[in-house]
């Protein structure tokens, strides 16, 4: 819900479950005492095929623009994406626009809109009406070693101020191993109180800059962070 903290590894304790088996259980008391369910499986293997071979095609019309070849069956998009950043003459826009594009395609809407996870907050809201933010539906990827994007410790509710009712959904789109560093959650979080933040707001000079208009996070940190660390 809005208010758990995360962070930038999950086990599969009591609020782990598959898609398939979600009629088995009350995802709403489940919701309720741990403040996070991971339910594998909620996105379709047909959804995530096509995404991949739509953001692969423009990650590759990308590359071409700048002069940069790869190999026709090259169709991985965490390395065509890299290859943007592996030439000194890629700008920062073109280092952009990959994620800009890959937000405003029909298959990004068709994600969302995913049966799956339609069913599942359905359940959790307890009705069909939904209302979908298109401007807090984040479209995220992190490379290697990018310290100006590195995920800390936070609450949800101050990023994106939802309704009480409002249920955040978290979808890996390629496989994350736990090298990677992958979503990482405190159960039971939400049931505390909301911490304090800080806002910086954007110095000026740098309204163009890639790694600024990527890292919203960077202006908003927890004032207790420290003390949250234990």
């Amino acid at each position: 819900m809005n208010n758990t903290c995360s962070h930038k590894v999950m086990s599969d304790l009591e609020f782990s479950l598959n898609f398939a088996d979600i009629g088995q259980v009350d995802l709403k008391t489940m919701l309720a005492r741990y403040g996070i369910i991971h339910i594998r499986s909620v996105v379709s293997e047909t959804n995530i095929r096509y995404f991949h071979k739509v953001i692969s095609a423009a990650l590759k019309s990308a590359l071409k623009t700048n002069g940069i070849t790869v190999p026709a069956a090259e169709n991985d998009i965490d390395r065509l994406y890299n290859k943007l950043f592996s030439d000194a003459s890629v700008t920062d826009f073109w280092k952009f626009a990959p994620k800009t594009l890959a937000k405003n395609t029909l298959v990004f809407h068709r994600l969302l809109c995913e049966p799956g996870i339609m069913k599942v907050a359905e359940e959790l809201i307890g009705h069909d009406s939904f209302q979908l933010n298109w401007d807090q539906n984040l479209f995220r990827v992190d490379r290697p070693n990018e310290d100006f994007a590195a995920f800390e410790w936070h609450q949800d509710h101050p990023y994106i101020l939802l309704s009480k009712s409002a249920v955040s959904v978290w979808s890996p789109l390629t496989d994350v191993t736990r090298e990677m560093g992958p979503l990482k959650f405190v159960p039971g979080s939400h049931q505390g109180q909301f911490h304090p933040i800080i806002i910086q707001n954007t110095p000026s000079s740098e309204n163009g800059n890639y790694q600024s208009k990527t890292s919203k996070h960077r202006y908003i940190t927890l004032a207790d962070r420290a003390d949250l660390e234990k």
